[in-house]
């Protein structure tokens, strides 16, 4: 066999938390068989924080759960954040019912300022009283806008403070599986300058991931959709269809010679293989 034909990368570059892989050229151009082994990987994992602190009242997500997109898997005791969102809401009332004061209170100066004015206009009324009614009524005017603008910031402190109550519910942002469970009820959740990881959840396992690094000799005959067959160390006498789903364009130089990464995806519809397993795959270039 030609020694060009192996090479063991001892680099290791991670690609979206998947995997990394060795490969082997049998052949280049169509028909190439090209070999590489790795670990196997979720399509997609999610790490689940909290944005707010407190102590965790309950927690109704285990590992190997099953969980659907929006599903709470932990609740962090609300309480605090209620009355937040209470006392903003007050806040607001209090804001609206000092702009309904005030505009009785603009009602009367408008008013006074349009009879002085006539009267000031017929030589009535002094300017002086005149001056003083026209400053009356614009100072009104002004406090009605202040009392406006004071009623939208009450407003944007009470949405902040309904998001933060939402964020006491720790809820499932894909469908998918409970890798990772990292807190316990009673526990104290402490979200300052990081958020705490809580979960870590992955998408659907029936389909998983895995990454090669392939040399750049055969990494020309290697074209998305290619087929390729799949087996893991742990299951020997098994092998699953997998499928070229990605060659990268991001060049990687190990020891003087150029790696291209290329990502497969692996079919695993009983569920037999786990992430991160010792998977090899045999991916047929050229074949569809």
């Amino acid at each position: 066999m030609d020694m060009r034909a192996w090479q063991v990368i001892r680099h290791p570059i991670r690609a979206g938390a998947i995997c990394f892989a060795a490969a082997l050229g049998w052949a280049t151009g169509a028909g190439a068989q090209v070999t590489a082994t790795g670990a196997l990987e979720p399509l997609q994992t999610v790490v689940i924080g909290s944005y707010v602190s407190g102590i965790v009242e309950s927690v109704t997500c285990d590992v190997n759960a099953v969980v659907a997109k929006g599903q709470v898997c932990a609740k962090i005791d609300p309480r605090r954040f209620q009355r937040a969102v209470e006392q903003a809401k007050a806040a607001v009332e209090n804001a609206q019912a000092q702009l309904a004061v005030h505009q009785a209170a603009y009602a009367q100066a408008l008013a006074a300022y349009e009879r002085n004015k006539a009267l000031y206009e017929k030589g009535v009324v002094s300017k002086a009283v005149y001056e003083a009614m026209t400053s009356a009524y614009e100072q009104a005017k002004a406090q009605i806008d202040l009392d406006k603008a004071n009623i939208d910031l009450r407003k944007a402190e009470m949405g902040t403070a309904e998001l933060n109550l939402s964020y006491t519910d720790i809820i499932a942002p894909i469908d998918g599986i409970v890798l990772t469970r990292k807190i316990e009820t009673g526990e104290t959740v402490a979200a300052t300058l990081q958020s705490p990881t809580l979960f870590v959840m992955a998408s659907d396992l029936k389909k998983l991931r895995l990454t090669a690094s392939v040399k750049e000799a055969d990494v020309v005959s290697i074209k998305k959709g290619d087929a390729a067959t799949c087996s893991a160390k742990a299951l020997p006498k098994r092998t699953f269809n997998a499928r070229v789903a990605q060659v990268r364009n991001d060049p990687e130089t190990v020891n003087g010679e150029v790696f291209y990464k290329v990502v497969l995806e692996v079919d695993n519809q009983d569920l037999l293989l786990k992430p991160g397993m010792s998977a090899s795959v045999r991916i047929s270039a050229g074949k569809d």
